[in-house]
């Protein structure tokens, strides 16, 4: 710790003389100014004389959304994947309760309008993890004791209630860790959005606004600060979750 501790300092002292020598000062006060540019798609309200320090904010959320829609696919479907293989049946179809859109008038209304750019990230990076997810799914469910099928089985509960009650509780000790890692890569995974047009943080702030403001340093310390504050927050909720299992299973 101390040789990393030390290591870090000499780093910041040279690159505070490489900054000095090059007359260029680090001020986060470029956040109050105004943007100056639209943001297409947003979950909260935006006009182009907000400040970058907002524009940080709504690129935050877009970020979030396209994760949380991401990990809520991949989670899905990498279960229902791994159900599958390890039922080898065929799912039974399903209604839903969505509010499908229908023409009104000239045009329509009614659903839940996703730009394109948006849905095209999450589907790409959703069904590139579930593979993933679906493969941990079915080997920590392989690893619960078939003894302990057996003895549900000897219960009376029948096939739907053993996998729910008996196998999925004790596979989740073993799927949790790789399944934190598949969910924080989905979050680093989101800067793809950038190459699609999607109004993510990387795309608007790492972009757009360090080109207008030329705080590069600034900037890219903001967009670190962010992701790696998103990153600790799951890691800290899934490693909770863990430990709330291993105290059950005392």
């Amino acid at each position: 710790m101390l040789g990393v501790a030390g290591l870090v300092a000499w780093g910041a002292h040279n690159a505070g003389d490489a900054l000095a020598r090059r007359n260029i000062d680090v001020d986060f006060a470029f956040l109050l100014n105004p943007a100056g540019f639209d943001i297409p798609f947003r979950l909260t309200t935006w006009e182009s004389s907000d400040s970058y320090g907002r524009a940080l904010l709504v690129a935050g959320l877009n970020t979030a959304l396209a994760s949380v829609l991401a990990i809520l696919l991949a989670t899905g479907l990498g279960l229902v994947l791994a159900l599958m293989r390890l039922a080898r049946n065929p799912l039974a179809a399903a209604g839903t309760g969505w509010d499908l859109p229908a023409m009104r008038g000239f045009n329509f209304a009614g659903g839940w309008r996703l730009p394109p750019e948006l849905l095209a990230l999450v589907l790409g990076v959703g069904i590139y993890t579930a593979a993933f997810v679906s493969e941990n799914v079915r080997a920590s469910i392989g690893a619960v004791g078939a003894g302990q099928r057996e003895a549900a089985r000897s219960l009376g509960l029948p096939p739907g209630r053993t996998m729910r009650l008996v196998v999925l509780p004790q596979a989740l000790r073993t799927l949790l860790p790789p399944l934190t890692s598949h969910y924080l890569n989905i979050i680093k995974s989101t800067t793809l959005g950038a190459a699609i047009a999607y109004p993510e943080i990387l795309q608007i702030f790492a972009r757009t606004v360090l080109n207008q403001s030329g705080r590069a340093i600034e900037t890219m310390t903001l967009v670190l600060g962010v992701f790696l504050a998103v990153n600790l927050g799951v890691s800290a909720l899934m490693n909770r979750w863990d430990r709330r299992l291993a105290r059950q299973s005392r």
